[in-house]
């Protein structure tokens, strides 16, 4: 007589012929239905704790994510004066920043810095003041965006000093977002039609910006 235990129940095996175990299966089996009646319960009960936790878990994800959204709706509502000055995001002061026309030295070494950096701002998103940008050098200039979309400067920021605290990087930029910068700057069509090749961009993440009333160097 062999004895089996399993997940569905327990099976007892006689040899072939065997009355006597015809006999005691049967007897057994009687006994043993109690038994795999709670085993079945219990394995169930363990896959409705499990399917209720990760039903608890999806719920706490979706929960997240409306209030990243509904954080963005709120700051998409609150757009600065296009004429204003100040602070926009975190508190930010000129104290240590760099001139931007040497971040590109600072990169050198490195694909990324945190550092803090002050020069004029070149141009600025026309459509909601979610990014700026400031220059490099003579040709080159970097795109300053807003950490977590979670504030816009004014629209007439162009012309102005500003200082801004964050990461700059390295990035490679596609097309399409090119392009999405070119028409949120308000270029005509047919210069954004040129667009076709990615590009290798410096990239600010802003914390908070500063922006001052006039243009760095000028009385």
């Amino acid at each position: 007589m062999v004895l089996h235990f399993h997940k569905k129940g327990a099976r007892i095996d006689f040899p072939p012929n065997n009355k006597f175990g015809s006999i005691l299966k049967a007897q057994n089996m009687k006994r043993l239905i109690p038994v795999m009646i709670l085993c079945a319960g219990l394995f169930a009960c363990e896959n409705t704790a499990t399917s209720t936790d990760a039903g608890e878990k999806h719920g706490e994800l979706v929960a997240t994510d409306s209030t990243k959204e509904a954080a963005a709706e709120e700051a998409t509502e609150n757009f600065p004066d296009p004429d204003a000055v100040g602070t926009f995001g975190a508190a930010v002061t000129a104290e240590g920043a760099i001139a931007s026309a040497d971040l590109l030295g600072k990169l050198k070494k490195t694909d990324s810095i945190r550092i803090k950096v002050k020069g004029n701002i070149n141009s600025c998103c026309q459509a909601k003041g979610c990014w700026m940008t400031m220059p490099l050098t003579a040709d080159r200039e970097m795109t300053v965006k807003f950490k977590d979309y979670g504030f816009f400067v004014p629209k007439n920021a162009a012309g102005k000093a500003a200082v801004v605290d964050g990461w700059a990087y390295r990035e490679m930029v596609s097309v399409d977002e090119l392009k999405h910068f070119a028409e949120d700057a308000g270029e005509p069509a047919e210069e954004i039609a040129k667009i076709t090749k990615p590009e290798e961009r410096i990239t600010f993440m802003a914390d908070g910006v500063l922006i001052e009333p006039s243009a760095e160097g000028a009385h």
